[in-house]
């Protein structure tokens, strides 16, 4: 049983790792898109002042004031997407972990490693926008 529960988790942590490598390699390699400098934009203002901003693109405002959290730490390209790359690799062991438990080890690594690998998983992991966040 300590067996399993041990390959359980090396499972679960090396397919999560795989995603995260996978997002995080090349993140900043394209500049930012057009929808990603205007939400890079709003950055600057308030917090309060972010909910009518996030409002009048039709965005709840929670991927703003994250990314705000992060820009203000550096202010790169890298930095912008890191927080969708992290909710993306969360997706990848969320999904694994409820996988493993649900269908058991072998299915669930398949499906996580399949999550994981997903080249459009991957692409909206690495934009500025809240799609990885939903």
């Amino acid at each position: 049983m300590l067996e399993y529960h041990n390959q359980k988790n090396l499972g679960i942590a090396l397919v999560t790792l795989l995603g995260l490598a996978l997002r995080l390699h090349h993140l900043d390699y394209d500049s930012l898109f057009m929808d990603e400098i205007r939400q890079v934009s709003y950055y600057k203002y308030s917090f309060l002042d972010i909910i009518n901003l996030a409002a009048s693109q039709t965005q709840p405002p929670l991927d703003y004031w994250i990314g705000k959290i992060f820009y203000s730490i550096s202010v790169t390209d890298f930095s912008v997407r890191l927080p969708a790359a992290l909710f993306g690799t969360a997706t990848v062991y969320l999904l694994t972990r409820i996988s493993v438990e649900k269908f058991g080890l072998a299915t669930g690594l398949i499906l996580g490693t399949y999550l994981a690998i997903n080249h459009y998983h991957i692409y909206y992991s690495q934009e500025a926008r809240p799609y990885s966040l939903a």
